[in-house]
């Protein structure tokens, strides 16, 4: 059974959005840009930071016409809640934690708007955009040998995870330009499973050291 990960709720309120970007300053919300848009999520990013949130009432009505199915609404968001719980924000920390994905700086639930909202490190060069300026045998097996260790670090923490497309490797770069470690990103509850005994805890994950 998958454990769940309690999470701090904030007031997310005061700012013209009205929404959980108001948890963030106005230069961070004026700055965002959209950088992907995912079945479970947004991600949003600015400057050295990157912003997914996931909608936990993805059944809110749209007009007033579709409120009266409260029922349907409430089944809705009670799963989406149990997926970002228990699977897309440990998922996030085990990754962070363990250095095989960005680092998360923080995660809480926007109360007054109801989403769950994960800050975490921005990375901006995929493995996709890095491939074609590799010219040897020798550093692209450097490169297979990092994404090697990320993976196994993963599964020894509990997950399996697929979806591995060039796409979903971030490549960090040491002073010299050369690539120095590779990062994991995109691996919601889509595409990880969990096995064995994986363990989400510290409970509090809203302040990620």
């Amino acid at each position: 059974m998958p454990k769940v990960l309690e999470i701090d709720s904030k007031n997310c309120s005061g700012c013209a959005e009205d929404n959980w970007k108001c948890c963030f300053s106005p230069e961070e919300r004026e700055g965002f840009k959209t950088l992907g848009n995912g079945s479970s999520g947004d991600v949003l990013g600015f400057k050295n930071i990157a912003v997914k949130s996931v909608d936990l009432d993805p059944l809110r009505p749209k007009s007033p016409s579709e409120a009266h199915d409260l029922d349907k609404r409430k089944a809705a968001a009670e799963i989406a809640l149990w997926r970002f719980t228990t699977q897309e924000a440990p998922i996030a920390k085990v990754m962070s934690n363990k250095g095989v994905g960005p680092k998360v700086f923080e995660i809480f639930i926007s109360e007054n708007d109801n989403y769950g909202v994960i800050k975490m490190e921005r990375l901006s060069e995929s493995f996709a955009h890095a491939l074609p300026k590799i010219k040897t045998i020798e550093q692209l097996s450097e490169v297979e040998k990092l994404i090697d260790q990320k993976l196994n670090l993963l599964i020894d923490a509990g997950y399996t995870c697929v979806d591995m497309r060039p796409e979903n490797i971030m490549i960090l770069r040491d002073d010299h330009d050369l690539i120095d470690d590779v990062a994991l990103i995109d691996f919601g509850d889509n595409f990880c499973s969990i096995h064995g005994d994986a363990d989400p805890t510290p409970a509090h994950a809203s302040k990620i050291g």
